[in-house]
């Protein structure tokens, strides 16, 4: 018995001893930021002003991009985002570039934020002043209060984080760190996975951008025999399309259309880039500009010419937005309810007696998309992403994308004003690419004679 009492007592020794021995757990922790806004930027572009983006990096691993803010040095973003850190802390890195069109982005400075320093649950609002790479680092000293460190030198100075100048202008904002159980960071992974793939999924667009390339006029001359091979980018958002090269002319004429995605919280500048193409080296950049969709009304062709900056000349685009208004409305199938009151006073607004108070609309045309069947399969699995599209006139709607699938069901009801009643609606169906490219699977035309007689 007593052996037994030895023995049991040494092992329990042994495993204090080793429990003992081992670190202790370094909590996981979320990093949660709040990218306020920059002040006295430096100026990169021919006009003064810069394109800021910011990039964060946690050691070499970009975590978050923010938006381009165009032509200023004192930006707004007011963007947030959050991080999960590994269990070990590391500085995060602060870096404003300017974005130029065709050409490698301007650094504008950066600044290392020591997360080791940063109080747990606790909300700093701190502006950071810019500096070149691996000049000076910060760190918190207190609530408000950091210690700038520069390599060499120690502590530089301390001072109040809200109260920071620089030769390279500053950075605002807002840094919480939180301790986190493996559960909720199991969590906040999995909910972080979903809404990534929601988004590449899903097409909560509120507007269609239709535009047609026109021409160039006065653009700059590249090649010998002063002329150039004008060609032309068009980005909006993430969406992007390319022209085919013009030879010989500063004059050009593409004739070519395109569509875009306007989304709620997106991009709402669509960007026009202009190059030369060459044979034998880099293609030449030849100027660029850019269009605020948010100043032109929807529903209507807006003919604008786009003047390039950093170049010569300009680009003629045709730009019509089509999207749900308040009589325009798109809807689910099985959420749609019919609305006898809301169409009476559609008929009475439409009735003869009040043909001159209002010439247009003529009427109000209701579709419903339900499915479609035997579509031709586009991918190398053997199916297509198929969508449907509505045109009629310059107003179009998009039914939501249907994968891995020749028998999509969308179930969409859409109401459009018709402003002609000789007019061709027009159901086109395609499939939808990873590169935002599309695929033609079919088209369908209807007189809307032809459905009022069948009516």
């Amino acid at each position: 018995m007593r052996s037994r009492r030895t023995e049991d007592g040494g092992q329990g020794e042994a495993d204090s001893a080793a429990a003992a021995a081992e670190p202790a757990a370094i909590p996981t922790l979320v990093l949660h930021v709040r990218l306020l806004h920059g002040r006295h930027l430096v100026a990169m572009d021919s006009c003064g002003t810069s394109d800021p983006y910011v990039k964060f990096k946690l050691g070499s691993k970009t975590v978050y991009k923010s938006s381009i803010s165009y032509k200023t040095l004192n930006p707004v973003w007011n963007e947030t985002f959050q991080v999960v850190l590994q269990r070990q802390f590391k500085n995060l890195n602060l870096k404003v570039y300017d974005h130029d069109w065709g050409l490698n982005d301007d650094f504008l400075g950066q600044a290392k934020i020591d997360l080791s320093s940063l109080p747990l649950d606790q909300e700093q609002e701190l502006t950071v002043a810019l500096a070149d790479p691996d000049e000076a680092t910060v760190t918190f000293t207190s609530r408000h209060q950091v210690a700038v460190t520069s390599p060499g030198q120690g502590v530089v100075t301390s001072l109040d984080a809200r109260d920071v100048t620089g030769p390279l202008g500053t950075v605002s904002l807002a840094l919480r760190l939180v301790p986190l159980s493996d559960d909720e960071v199991e969590q906040l992974e999995g909910s972080s996975r979903c809404r990534d793939e929601g988004r590449q999924r899903q097409q909560a667009w509120s507007h269609v951008v239709h535009v047609v390339l026109v021409e160039g006029r006065d653009l700059l001359s590249m090649d010998v025999g002063h002329t150039s091979d004008p060609y032309v980018k068009l980005r909006l958002g993430k969406e992007k399309f390319k022209s085919h090269t013009v030879g010989h002319s500063l004059s050009p004429y593409w004739g070519e259309e395109c569509c875009f995605h306007l989304y709620p919280d997106g991009c709402q500048r669509l960007e026009v880039e202009v190059f030369d193409r060459d044979q034998m080296t880099v293609d030449d950049f030849m100027g660029s500009g850019s269009l605020d969709l948010s100043l032109l009304s929807p529903e209507r062709s807006h003919s604008v010419w786009v003047p390039l900056e950093e170049g010569a000349g300009a680009v003629r685009l045709v730009i019509t937005i089509s999207g749900t208004t308040h009589v325009e409305t798109a809807s689910d199938l099985l959420c749609h309810q019919h609305d006898p009151p809301h169409t009476e006073q559609q008929i009475r607004q439409l009735s003869f007696p009040r043909t001159l108070e209002r010439l247009t609309p003529v009427g109000h045309l209701s579709v419903k998309v339900l499915r479609a069947r035997g579509l031709a399969a586009a991918d190398l699995n053997g199916r297509s992403d198929p969508f449907c599209v509505l045109q009629l006139v310059n107003r179009r709607r998009q039914t939501q994308t249907v994968y891995k699938t020749l028998e999509p069901y969308w179930n969409k009801v859409f109401s459009l004003e018709v402003n002609d009643i000789h007019s061709v609606l027009e159901v086109t169906v395609y499939d939808q690419d990873k590169d935002h490219a599309v695929d033609f699977l079919g088209k369908l035309a209807i007189p809307l004679l032809q459905v009022c007689l069948i009516a």
